[in-house]
């Protein structure tokens, strides 16, 4: 059986569809009558689940689960240890549990398949930074070490078990010179190499900002300076190559000008010479008649009376 429980916290936990599964949790006893559970799967990971059941465990308590998928003809047993219990509501009861044969990868490919499974999940950062916890009902801070977060919680290291733990804790870290405070629920807790660990869900999302900036990890430092990276400056000779391009788009736009300059000169030349001399444009050629010597024909101008009147013998 695996103790550190530090460890199974680091792993990815997948989310279920929970109306998709039926699990039977059989407490292991000598007794010959034994109470089962029913409940449902809420997550997983391949140490350890989180399920919904109708029945209070003892923990510590060694179960089988029984859990069932109907829609996929999906079965599957194994051996887990109930590491914590909180009240869902007035007849169910959140529980998570060790398993103590893990679960292959297999597995979450034949759940995700089957949309039984959400592949989607919040990383969970790895830290190693002081901080101080209080129980809801103590005044007292004690030193603790931080050691994840992710956006859904933390997890905390105190140095030994406390007298007076309750499903509230409050955190208490210095940021930007000043103490803050964040408040938190109490999901599981047990022993581990360097004490007694605690995790915890957020009360608000508040939380997980505030431990972001406190403890940011590495590796999101990186994927959040990435984001904001600014562009690379241009090469030498992509700079040089768009310096032609504008040079010769400018010296084409200035081609193109001086030829509309010089229609408009035209225009305004001819414009103006009209103007100047208006008379020219005016004047009119008179219609005349020309004569040869012939004696049938002279010149006739157009105000000279002309007798169309034809003898008649």
């Amino acid at each position: 059986m695996q103790d550190d429980s530090t460890s199974r916290r680091n792993e990815g936990r997948f989310f279920i569809n929970s109306r998709a599964t039926q699990i039977t949790v059989t407490p292991v006893s000598d007794a010959q009558q034994v109470q089962s559970f029913a409940g449902q799967l809420a997550d997983l990971s391949l140490s350890g689940v989180k399920i919904s059941i109708d029945g209070k465990l003892e923990m510590g308590q060694e179960v089988k689960l029984l859990i069932q998928v109907p829609s996929m003809n999906f079965e599957l047993e194994r051996r887990a240890v109930a590491r914590w219990q909180q009240p869902r509501d007035a007849t169910t009861w959140w529980t998570g549990c060790q398993l103590l044969e893990p679960f292959d990868a297999t597995i979450v490919e034949e759940l995700a398949a089957a949309h039984v499974l959400n592949r989607r999940r919040d990383p969970r950062y790895t830290v190693d930074a002081p901080a101080q916890a209080r129980w809801e009902l103590s005044d007292q801070f004690v030193d603790v070490k931080l050691i994840n977060f992710s956006k859904g919680g933390f997890c905390v290291i105190f140095p030994a078990p406390l007298e007076g733990a309750s499903e509230r804790l409050m955190l208490q870290v210095e940021l930007n010179g000043k103490e803050s405070q964040i408040p938190a629920r109490v999901m599981w807790q047990g022993p581990s190499p360097e004490g007694f660990a605690v995790g915890c869900a957020f009360v608000s999302i508040d939380g997980f900002l505030k431990l972001r900036d406190y403890a940011e990890p590495e590796q999101l430092r990186k994927k959040r300076t990435f984001r904001h990276r600014p562009r690379r400056p241009l090469s030498k000779w992509v700079a040089i190559a768009l310096l032609v391009l504008a040079a010769i788009q400018a010296i084409r736009s200035f081609q193109a000008d001086e030829g509309r300059i010089a229609y408009l000169r035209s225009v305004f030349a001819s414009w103006t010479a009209l103007e100047a001399n208006p008379d020219e444009t005016a004047t009119e050629t008179t219609p005349t008649e020309t004569s040869s010597d012939d004696a049938t024909t002279r010149s006739v101008s157009v105000d000279e009376p002309t007798d169309l009147t034809i003898p008649i013998d």
